[in-house]
């Protein structure tokens, strides 16, 4: 990307920008890479230890019933752990001089996803915590982010002949650097893989990696309606593509980075973004647009699958 738009920052890549930073921006070339590599194994447990679960099996349409549920995960919900490597990298080039920043990372992950649809579930939660460790390139040392993320869902009786499903959706995101290093950039991530809001997932109405510090904390809510009133099959379809529904959503996002892990400090002058979102299901696959606005900008936002 030639002409990109990063902070203001002698250290680009490991600038703290924390949740009073001023939005000062400048234009710089950014060359980007990421290799990943990851495996899933679904635990024999819950939903799993039946002899013919199938991850495929699982709703996708408004119309399919969606399991009872309960709060033992060795009897309800799907329970996997994941393992990954990762290797970004980035070099950000302005005049004749480049920085280069990037890092080899481990995860491994927990999830248990205690709904009955991973893309529209109307009941249950899901609970995901990570652990990853990294090495950055040159001396810029070692590091370590812990993360998790609990979501919860709550269907909205239908009574109206116009809607198919309406729920209720909400979501709890937080992040630790055990390593964090504050005088230098020494044991931390860059920012791009580090405890950051902004971007595609949280704090949709800011820039990524707009605001980064030792750690994060936000909500999410979202109240998710599929109408009966289909418009993009009839267009779609005759593309020879196939549209089950579509999904408005209106969301909402507050938190904010801070230096330390503190419960009451995450609390204070927290950032706040607001929008609309649409879903598609087309070809199986969910496509997701958000218009999302804070104080600072507003952002379009474009992805696969839904926020959480």
């Amino acid at each position: 990307m030639p002409d990109y738009r990063y902070f203001v920052d002698e250290n680009p890549g490991f600038a703290i920008r924390g949740n009073d930073s001023a939005p000062d921006f400048k234009r710089l070339g950014l060359k980007d890479s990421i290799a990943r590599v990851q495996a899933r194994w679904v635990l024999p447990i819950g939903a799993a230890k039946s002899e013919d679960f199938s991850l495929s099996r699982r709703a996708i349409l408004p119309e399919q019933s969606q399991p009872r549920l309960s709060l033992n995960p060795r009897q309800s919900g799907v329970s996997s752990i994941r393992f990954e490597w990762e290797q970004h990298k980035r070099d950000f080039v302005e005049s004749d001089t480049a920085t280069d920043s990037g890092s080899d990372v481990f995860r491994l992950r927990f999830d248990w996803d205690n709904t009955g649809s991973r893309l529209i579930p109307t009941s249950g939660g899901r609970v995901r915590l990570s652990s990853q460790w990294g090495s950055n390139e040159g001396s810029n040392g070692q590091w370590r982010l812990y993360d998790g993320s609990v979501s919860g869902f709550f269907q909205i009786p239908v009574s109206q002949h116009w809607a198919k499903q309406q729920v209720l959706a909400l979501n709890l995101y937080a992040a630790h650097t055990p390593t964090w290093d504050p005088p230098s950039a020494q044991n931390r991530p860059p920012a791009y893989l580090g405890a950051r809001l902004g971007g595609l997932m949280r704090l949709r109405g800011y820039r990524g990696s707009r605001f980064y510090d030792r750690s994060s904390w936000v909500y999410s809510a979202e109240y998710r309606l599929i109408p009966r009133w289909q418009p993009l099959a009839n267009v779609l379809g005759k593309l020879g593509y196939r549209v089950p529904w579509w999904q408005l959503t209106f969301f909402a996002d507050s938190g904010r980075v801070a230096p330390d892990f503190d419960l009451r400090e995450f609390h204070r002058n927290m950032k706040t973004t607001a929008g609309l979102g649409l879903r598609i299901l087309a070809e199986g696959l969910l496509i997701r647009i958000d218009f999302a606005h804070s104080e600072e900008e507003s952002a379009t936002l474009v992805a696969i699958d839904q926020t959480f």
